[in-house]
């Protein structure tokens, strides 16, 4: 009974075995990137500027000193930064294992040259027919009138 027991448990301590070895290499590859990013004419931080991976498409905010820290997996060769009113830049990584990139964003002048202006309609129609109904309650009141008339559909 003892040796159906062991050779019941065995697939699954190999499964085990399997999962905790190549969990550990999928950590060991992942690299570690730090930087900044600054607006290229003035020098000050720019926060909230997305830096993110063109490859996985994973990504950070910056904080408030413009700064990051930023996990990429061994796949990842280029990083990218985005924010409204900046162009976006893209920089390759190298293969260490740590490393820091530091961004220039360049102001888009051309991104805000236009702004349009939508009006939005005040009632829908069904908040219009519910606002004809309470301003004529009196005159449809069934009550008050000594006939009443309707459409029946």
């Amino acid at each position: 009974m003892r040796a159906e027991t062991i050779r019941s448990f065995l697939p699954y301590r190999i499964l085990a075995f399997l999962f905790f070895v190549l969990n550990a290499s999928v950590h060991a590859q992942q690299r570690v990137v730090t930087g900044s990013v600054v607006d290229q004419e003035t020098g000050k931080p720019l926060f909230p500027c997305s830096v993110y991976s063109l490859t996985s498409g994973n990504g950070v905010i910056t904080d408030e000193e413009g700064k990051f820290t930023f996990l990429v997996d061994s796949k990842t060769d280029t990083i990218a930064i985005s924010m409204i009113g900046y162009k976006t830049e893209i920089k390759a990584l190298s293969k260490d294992q740590q490393q820091t990139i530091n961004f220039a964003a360049v102001p888009n002048s051309a991104s805000l040259s236009e702004v349009v202006v939508a009006i939005k309609v005040k009632y829908t129609k069904a908040q219009r027919l519910v606002k004809n109904v309470i301003e004529h309650k009196d005159a449809n009141d069934v009550f008050n009138n000594s006939s009443f008339q309707a459409k029946v559909y």
